[in-house]
């Protein structure tokens, strides 16, 4: 007996899983909202110190936490492609 899910992932009775698409689907994901947390900062950054002139320690903290998220991305991106890695060595054979 083996359960389907979308985006082509399945788990048989014997728990071995096929992730299909999945691993795609969450990096376009990741990488969207990246991009937009990139612009929202950007805009925020643009409006609290070029036009207001009040640019405080909030929007230093959002600056700094923008640019340490690709670290947390890029842990994920590793388990993505470990993900991967285990799911072609399950279909060959080799576990």
């Amino acid at each position: 007996m083996t359960t389907h899910y979308a985006g082509g992932g399945s788990v048989s009775a014997s728990g071995n899983v096929a992730l299909g698409t999945m691993p795609r689907t969450i990096e376009a994901i990741v990488g969207v909202f990246l991009v937009l947390s990139w612009i929202a900062v950007a805009l925020r950054v643009y409006v609290r110190a070029w036009m207001l002139r009040c640019f405080g320690m909030d929007d230093w903290l959002m600056v700094v936490t923008l640019v340490r998220a690709p670290h947390y991305n890029t842990i994920e991106r590793v388990m993505l492609i470990l993900t991967k890695v285990v799911e072609h060595g399950s279909k060959c054979g080799h576990d």
